[in-house]
């Protein structure tokens, strides 16, 4: 007999269960059969999933927003290099965007002094 997850354990296997055994009890009763009619209990497992929900920081990479931000960033790397904190794959991989920012701030800077030559 299969017990359904939810709601009450049902007694009977069937409903031609139920009525052969509703007719016991009323021959029971009149005195015609022998027959003792006991309620069991039946012990039903159940198996029930338990969620856990945990909430883990995990820090987000985020682009440097203010000139202190891109400070901290840069002195990040110079504290890698000096310390030999990088391997020589990646500083294979970071020269080309390395030397890209120092010509891009070349360029930059050069525009500055002009300007500032100027005035």
């Amino acid at each position: 007999m299969t017990v359904p997850p939810r709601g009450r354990v049902p007694k009977w296997c069937s409903s031609s269960c139920r009525h052969r055994a509703w007719e016991q009890r009323r021959a029971a009763d009149a005195g015609l059969a022998a027959v003792e009619v006991v309620d069991r209990v039946v012990e039903v497992v159940r198996v029930e999933k338990v969620v856990e929900e945990r909430r883990v920081q995990v820090p987000v990479p985020r682009s440097p927003r203010s000139t202190r931000d891109w400070v901290d960033v840069l002195n990040r790397l110079d504290w890698a290099l000096q310390t030999n904190r990088m391997e020589l794959d990646d500083l294979a991989e970071i020269e080309p965007a390395l030397a890209r920012v120092i010509a891009a701030y070349r360029a930059r800077s050069d525009k500055l002094h002009l300007r500032r030559g100027r005035r």
